[in-house]
């Protein structure tokens, strides 16, 4: 009689304990699963303790810009409808001298297909890059980029991406 009691009490006790689960049955009770559509600022702390903190700028619901605290880099959007078709980073290398980025953006049933613009290095020079993307069925398949002096059309370098999926997720790339 005492087993079957002590049978009962535990199959009781089995039966009474129900996970930590919220609603959906995750474990993390309290996390809220809606998308967040607005991050505001992202702050990162240096090697050396200092503070930086990403602004991010939003006009009618698209992300407009991107500016840092202590003005090492920003970024500006410009949109066609819902695509992204220009961007402009500027940004200071490690000597203090001002970097300019110009990116305009090409789409093709709504893919990226391309980007092209200027990079410009305060004191020494301009640099132009290309960028295609390709794509196999809604996968990236590969991006190439190519790079050349501005004032000499003289190739810098090429690099390009090659990517392979299991399923839908990437499970390799290989840079040429």
């Amino acid at each position: 009689m005492k087993k079957i009691c002590f049978l009962i009490f535990v199959l009781f006790i089995i039966a009474s304990c129900s996970p930590n689960q919220d609603i959906n049955g995750d474990y993390l009770r309290g996390v809220s699963y809606t998308t967040i559509k607005n991050v505001k600022t992202v702050t990162t702390v240096g090697a050396a303790g200092d503070e930086i903190v990403a602004t991010y700028n939003y006009t009618g619901g698209q992300l407009t810009s991107v500016t840092s605290s202590d003005n090492s880099f920003s970024y500006q959007l410009t949109y066609t409808g819902d695509d992204i078709t220009e961007i402009l980073y500027k940004s200071v290398d490690d000597t203090g001298q001002d970097i300019t980025n110009t990116q305009v953006l090409t789409y093709s049933a709504g893919k990226l297909t391309k980007s092209e613009g200027d990079v410009v290095f305060a004191g020494s020079g301009t640099f132009t890059s290309s960028t295609i993307y390709s794509y196999d069925g809604d996968k990236i398949k590969s991006i190439i980029t190519k790079v050349k002096d501005k004032a000499t059309s003289s190739e810098r370098y090429t690099i390009q991406t090659d990517y392979g999926f299991s399923g839908s997720n990437v499970s390799n790339f290989n840079i040429v």
